[in-house]
């Protein structure tokens, strides 16, 4: 198989599974809602909260606590995302598009 197919087909297959996924959101308008509040809930909650037990200055080996925990609530945000996206496949895969 040619680079060229090779990269017509990966685009076709992200194009299909944007497009469920887009469909989903339009019929269950509430997963667009708690994909976005959720990564400001956890980094209020571990800043403020978890965060307020290191002291006033938030200080942790060599840098501050939320230059460590905002690298680790984005990649937590990008595997849920994954995550979500995998699941709506297997739905899509066992019941079918509706």
């Amino acid at each position: 198989m040619t680079m060229a197919k090779r990269l017509y087909y990966q685009a076709v297959d992200t194009w299909a599974i944007t497009k469920r996924n887009l469909l989903r959101y339009v019929r269950l308008p509430q997963l667009i809602f708690f994909s976005s509040i959720q990564p400001i809930i956890f980094l209020t909650l571990f800043n403020f909260v978890f965060g307020g037990a290191l002291g006033k200055s938030g200080a942790v080996l060599h840098g501050k606590y939320i230059d460590y925990l905002l690298p680790g609530i984005m990649i937590q945000v990008t595997l849920f995302g994954g995550m979500q996206s995998a699941i709506g496949l297997a739905t899509d895969m066992t019941s079918g598009c509706n």
